[in-house]
């Protein structure tokens, strides 16, 4: 493993973990939603779709529980970001550690 490697798995590391620190359970939703998607199929149709759901259903469920005084775009869209972030991300950055498999350039 070179530096660059080594460099690019330490950087999606912290995008992720930052991920998870910043919203957990909509987090946790896009692992869900990443490893379903691949599974089933079709990702590049599922990862958006199941992200905009999970950001939705967590900013609906925020409000309700009383985390967030309304709705909003902004905590919308830091939903997408989290879900996202870890949906396309944890997967690719678990198979780069466990089988330490070089990143792609």
């Amino acid at each position: 493993m070179d530096a660059e490697d080594l460099l690019a798995k330490i950087v999606v590391g912290l995008i992720l973990l930052v991920a998870v620190v910043f919203d957990w359970p909509r987090a946790i939703g896009g692992v869900v939603v990443g490893l379903t998607a691949r599974r089933i199929g079709w990702p590049y149709l599922t990862i958006p779709a199941g992200v905009a759901l999970v950001a939705g259903v967590g900013e609906v469920v925020y409000a309700a529980l009383g985390y967030a005084d309304a709705l909003s775009w902004a905590s919308f869209a830091g939903g997408c970001i989290a879900a996202g972030a870890t949906a396309v991300g944890m997967r690719r950055l678990l198979t780069w550690i466990l089988n330490d498999v070089e990143a792609p350039q």
